[in-house]
């Protein structure tokens, strides 16, 4: 499964982490199974990894219809870890898309610098399998 979705209810966090390649319609099936957990909370914050992302099937039209899919309410915030120029950059489209709620979507480079963000401490034992370094082979 190209994105994989763990939610933390006691750290109010969802994260999302992508591995190999994925599509608007695997963007989609997470959304769907999302909204199905008993655990999910809208209001929750977001972190969607993309470190160990080796390929983005996505148009800039794509990245513009998945910043219509909502699942998360409007003051929830929203990280993109993006460390690759491609991810980064569409990542950056999609922030842009995201207008209506811009000061609430962030997208890094660094994972410690979006936990920060999102008002986490990077140095918490529950987020220390997401410091350990993670990219596709190059």
């Amino acid at each position: 499964m190209p994105l994989q979705t763990i939610i933390f209810e006691d750290a109010r966090l969802v994260i999302t982490q992508a591995h190999g390649a994925f599509n608007r319609q695997d963007l989609l099936s997470n959304r769907e199974s999302l909204l199905k957990e008993r655990a999910f909370d809208p209001a929750f914050d977001h972190l969607f990894d993309l470190r160990a992302t080796e390929r983005v099937e996505l148009s800039p039209t794509d990245v513009q219809q998945a910043s219509l899919i909502r699942a998360f309410s409007e003051s929830s915030r929203r990280a993109i870890v993006a460390p690759r120029d491609i991810t980064f950059g569409l990542s950056r489209m999609y922030e842009a898309h995201r207008e209506d709620i811009e000061e609430l979507i962030r997208v890094f480079r660094d994972m410690d610098d979006a936990l920060r963000w999102l008002g986490r401490d990077p140095e918490d034992p529950l987020f220390s399998p997401l410091r350990e370094p993670l990219s596709p082979e190059p």
